[in-house]
């Protein structure tokens, strides 16, 4: 591949004054939603395809990059969650289920020309009623592979002749014909391909509450055997990718060792190599963008979250195209998403801690870059720099989180602040913006709040002894924010008595925990589809029928069974402690929550009635886990900042 010096055509786009105030940004531009969500280069690279909202529902759009037009491709009323191309003329894409609601129609597959000509459902979405209001009956299905030989057909795996182990065909996406390749051996749960579409490995996970999870290998003779057993949910084992050869595949894992490391896998004998190709000494290696050459070629590089988020390329022709992006978007993490089937244009991703994600296009052989999206948005109003920091916990464990100060901080003057706990829990913060919850630090930062966001232990990306130091521990789980917090005070940027907590799911029941168990710290909690109380929450898993969900929280965080166990649960139930609480608490739940059964917030509401406590409820009849709807999320935003004023007006 020949590497040109690109030339930057980027038309610098900017917004209209926000309001009277200069630095104030208001809850729309903050929370509404992303202008573009991805875009994906044809194989030939002539045509783009795009998931954006259009009447407030996420649909398909193609762009034609010759003459730059963009068209409405679809008009559905139900989100799109995926595409597919399958060849230069044809896309596969299918339903969301982003909203968490099982009642609404999602999945499903539907193929359809980018001039909008031949649609054809190929397999219907859950949910969906037919003629006679029959609903049909969920198929999962999966796309293993979107490009093959030839190329009127895609492979997919399917459970429409067993519910818990597909099978796997060709599926024709003109006339929805399937040939079969070849049925589940056994009861493998998802199968991998090469880029090829050759099936190569099946993994198999434990049955409904056991937490063990199987690698199988398939030989020349088309025999299934065990190659690897992985006995632990904290066992990371994760194939990135296979080589057009179909006898290397990449592969994630920490098997005897504790941080994930990126490996080389030989697949005509399952073995993996002693040494591997990329490790990190702090930090797991586990990508949140894999790039491959050709759109679904061979692997180039990844993309994965150290204390900044960083790239790792195993093509260098890749390492000297990223150097010239980096320098025509300084400031910014940029990554390759995908790309023509030669290479040689290329979409990529930009974010940063002040700028949330736009695309842009390369053009290798004609040296440019062109937006794709809009760029900078908010220039007039800069956001607040987040700045990776860490303290150590009482027991002497080394914590990492996100500081993010609002202009307003100076040394010596410290500010109120807000304690920003993740869901979860066994999930992590990062550096960058993206769409919506994320936002938040900004959204507090521009009230005049520090926000500080804390990977506490049981936080994923920093090894298995992180994870696993959180299993039954939930008094140093929270402590590991109270030790923080003082931190925060002893550098100057927080103002005691005028610091909170406020997070979303295990976030939300962590803000309770704060404003309970800590009150004297945490004058005030913004909960967002937060458990208050433990055992009722884990016994709601067998009421829903989710065996496996019940095991899960047992193992992880308590067995109500176990005396010991429910003596800490309810111990670290806040329902128990509300007439602890010293200040206001803004509530928020959707009624369709089937992760946070609603009757939490009901029972916080009625307790902190019956104690007449101060606090604002938003419930959303429309909404599960999620603030998933534009006009909810914005006045529910807009609540807390009628919330947050109140509280800066009483400190005044």
């Amino acid at each position: 591949m020949r590497l040109r010096f690109f030339s930057l055509i980027m038309a610098v786009m900017t917004l209209s004054s926000f309001g009277a105030s200069q630095d104030f940004i208001p809850v729309e531009a903050l929370f509404e939603n992303s202008e573009f969500k991805s875009f994906q280069v044809s194989p030939d690279g002539e045509h783009l395809i795009a998931i954006a909202p259009y009447q407030g529902v996420d649909n398909l759009f193609v762009l034609e990059l010759e003459s730059m037009r963009i068209q409405l491709l679809t008009d559905s009323n139900k989100d799109i969650g995926f595409v597919s191309w399958v060849n230069n003329e044809r896309i596969v894409y299918g339903l969301s289920d982003d909203k968490d609601d099982a009642r609404s129609s999602a999945g499903g597959l539907v193929a359809l020309n980018i001039d909008g000509k031949d649609k054809r459902v190929l397999i219907q979405p859950y949910g969906a009623q037919n003629s006679r209001g029959v609903t049909y009956k969920p198929e999962s299905i999966s796309v293993i592979s979107g490009y093959t030989p030839d190329e009127d057909w895609i492979i997919i795996e399917s459970n429409k002749r067993r519910q818990k182990y597909p099978d796997v065909y060709r599926m024709n996406v003109y006339n929805g014909k399937r040939k079969t390749l070849f049925f589940n051996p056994g009861r493998i749960h998802s199968f991998i391909s090469s880029p090829k579409g050759n099936v190569a490995l099946g993994i198999r996970y434990g049955e409904e509450g056991e937490e063990w999870k199987k690698i199988f290998l398939k030989d020349s003779y088309d025999e299934w055997n065990e190659i690897f057993n992985l006995t632990s949910s904290s066992d990371i084992f994760d194939v990135i990718g296979i080589e057009d050869d179909g006898e290397t595949a990449y592969v994630i894992h920490n098997i005897d060792r504790d941080k994930a490391a990126l490996y080389k896998m030989d697949l005509q004998t399952g073995i993996i190599a002693d040494e591997p190709i990329l490790e990190d000494a702090i930090y797991d290696v586990s990508p949140f963008e894999v790039f491959r050459t050709g759109g679904v070629g061979p692997i180039a590089g990844i993309a994965f979250h150290r204390e900044f988020p960083t790239h790792f390329f195993l093509r260098k022709e890749f390492s000297a195209i990223q150097k010239q992006i980096d320098s025509l978007l300084p400031g910014r993490f940029n990554h390759f998403v995908n790309s023509s089937k030669s290479g040689l244009r290329i979409v990529i991703e930009s974010f940063s801690d002040v700028e949330p994600p736009f695309y842009s296009l390369i053009d290798l052989d004609k040296g440019q870059l062109v937006p794709l999206s809009r760029i900078n948005k908010f220039k007039d109003k800069p956001l607040c720099e987040t700045k990776p920091v860490s303290w150590e916990a009482r027991d002497g464990r080394r914590i990492h989180g996100y500081l993010t100060l609002p202009h307003s901080w100076e040394k010596g003057s410290p500010v109120p602040m807000i304690v920003r706990p993740h869901g979860g829990p066994w999930a992590r913060e990062t550096w960058g913006l993206t769409w919506h919850f994320p936002m938040e630090r900004q959204f507090y930062a521009n009230r005049g709040f520090a926000v500080l966001e804390v990977n506490f232990r049981g936080s994923t990306g920093y090894g298995r002894d992180h994870l696993e130091s959180s299993f039954k521990h939930l008094k140093e789980m929270h402590t590991d924010f109270v030790d923080g917090t003082l931190w925060a005070i002893d550098e100057g940027y927080a103002e005691p008595g005028k610091i909170g907590m406020g997070g979303a799911s295990w976030g939300g029941y962590a803000t309770m925990v704060g404003v309970t168990k800590f009150p004297e710290i945490y004058s005030f909690g913004i909960n967002f589809m937060g458990v208050v109380d433990l055992v009722r929450h884990i016994d709601r898993y067998i009421d829903w029928d989710r065996k496996s969900g019940y095991v899960y929280w047992c193992n992880k965080i308590g067995d109500p069974e176990i005396p010991e166990d429910r003596e800490q649960l309810e111990a670290y139930s806040p329902i128990n402690y509300i007439d602890a609480i010293k200040g206001p608490v803004f509530i928020y739940h959707g009624l369709d929550d089937y992760n946070v059964h609603i009757e939490q917030a009901r029972m916080l509401i009625d307790e902190m009635k019956d104690q007449d406590m101060e606090f604002t409820k938003v419930l959303r009849t429309d909404e599960a886990h999620s603030t998933h709807f534009e006009d909810d999320r914005i006045e529910t935003y807009k609540e807390i900042d009628m919330f947050l004023s109140a509280l800066l007006k009483q400190w005044d």
